[in-house]
């Protein structure tokens, strides 16, 4: 856990130093943020499991982390999770995108609801790099907080 946590530390501290790139790498970047957002909200696990790369590192809001692997015991985990957190929605944005030479760094902020009721504020980063097959989620970290 802590290697997980340590990573995307180094992450989130490098952010800072990601050069702008060209706006088609930022349109891309942004796509696979909403392609992201609107599979969790649709509890679409094939679908949001399709958008880590092998290796990925979660570090989620609840303290679990995980690293992908075994993509199959992964997504079988992520159809659990799904099923049972049919009322859960993320309502958030991208606050601040870096893009640079194959790399992205995404910070999201909004609110979360994990009963369909409570909501709290929610922050997370995503870390991309830029695949043969696309740009893919190679971190994933996310914090709450109750709301005020």
């Amino acid at each position: 856990m802590s290697r997980i946590l340590a990573a995307l530390l180094l992450v989130a501290v490098l952010a800072g130093f990601v050069a702008p790139d060209a706006p088609a790498d930022e349109a891309e970047v942004r796509a696979l943020t909403q392609q992201w957002l609107d599979a969790w909200n649709a509890h679409d696990a094939d679908a949001s499991v399709a958008l880590l790369a092998d290796g990925a590192l979660l570090a989620w809001a609840n303290g679990e982390t995980a690293v992908v692997a075994d993509r199959a015991a992964f997504l079988e985990g992520a159809r659990r999770f799904h099923a049972s957190a049919a009322e859960a929605r993320l309502d958030v944005a991208p606050t601040e995108i870096r893009v640079g030479a194959g790399s992205a760094v995404v910070f999201v902020a909004g609110t979360a609801s994990f009963d369909g009721t409570t909501h709290v504020s929610f922050h997370g980063l995503l870390a991309m790099e830029e695949t043969a097959a696309g740009w893919r989620i190679t971190a994933e970290h996310s914090v709450t907080a109750p709301s005020e």
